[in-house]
């Protein structure tokens, strides 16, 4: 699961002066859907509204928001405002493959089933392209049982 970090830093690229907080989920979905049906969570023949059911449970919620003076920056703004140097906004796939939600039925790798992952990373938009500014925090399952351990 945590393969989707690095469909995470392939987001990161999306993440251009010019585009929305929109455009990068709807490019975080479609990574997320190549994914998970490599991985044989997902059937590979699932399409259409199955589909869109499946995605829409074990993926809840948006790409990210905009940081500033608060953690949740502007909660109000829409995710349609084109992105331009100076903004900082975080990047934070997240998936739960939650026993209690109907679209279990959808789940082929039932030992799947009850597991979670959500990595995020501040991005600060630049005319030069993106920087990430939590660059070298752990983000691996080796790296976060070093510390836990």
């Amino acid at each position: 699961m945590l393969a989707s970090h690095t469909r995470t830093l392939k987001l990161e690229i999306c993440c251009q002066v010019g585009v929305t907080l929109n455009y990068i989920h709807s490019v975080s979905k479609e990574l997320l859907q190549e994914e998970l049906k490599k991985l044989e969570i997902l059937p590979t023949d699932l399409d259409g509204p199955d589909l869109i059911q499946a995605l829409n449970g074990l993926y809840p919620h948006d790409i990210g928001h905009y940081l500033g003076m608060d953690v949740h920056d502007t909660p109000l703004l829409s995710h349609n405002v084109v992105l331009q140097p100076g903004m900082v906004i975080t990047v934070e796939p997240g998936v739960y493959i939650r026993r209690d939600f109907p679209i279990q039925n959808h789940i082929k790798a039932k030992e799947f089933l009850g597991a979670a992952v959500r990595i995020e990373d501040d991005v600060l938009i630049t005319s030069d392209g993106p920087q990430v500014l939590n660059k070298g925090t752990p983000q691996t399952v080796e790296e976060i049982s070093a510390i836990i351990n």
